[in-house]
C-alpha cells in the first residue's frame, strides 16, 4: 500500500503545485484530502517478482567490502560543505 501511495504522491504533487522534486509536506497538501475520491486500482499492481533484489545474497555479505557511492546530488555536496566551513572548528 505505501509503494501505491508513494506513486501517487509523485505523480499528483507535482500535477497539483506545478513544482517538481516537492514532497507534499514541502508543499503543504492535506494528504487525506488529495486521497480523498482516488480511484484505487481492483488489484495491487506490482507482481512479488517486482520486489526481488537483483543480489539474493545475504545483507552481510553485501556490505563486507567498503562501496564508495555518492548519496547526494552536487548541490547538497556544495550546501554541506559551506555548512561544515562555517560551523566546524578549524
Amino acid at each position: 500500500a505505501n509503494v501505491g501511495v508513494g506513486l501517487l504522491m509523485g505523480s499528483l504533487v507535482p500535477a497539483l503545485t506545478g513544482q517538481r522534486g516537492v514532497s507534499a509536506s514541502a508543499a503543504k497538501i492535506d494528504v487525506e484530502q488529495l486521497l480523498e475520491g482516488y480511484q484505487w486500482p481492483d488489484e495491487f499492481p506490482f507482481r512479488a517478482q517486482d520486489f526481488a533484489r537483483f543480489d539474493e545474497g545475504t545483507d552481510s555479505a553485501f556490505y563486507d567490502s567498503p562501496r564508495f557511492v555518492t548519496h547526494i546530488d552536487d548541490n547538497a555536496i556544495k550546501a554541506l560543505t559551506k555548512f561544515y566551513e562555517a560551523e566546524l572548528p578549524k
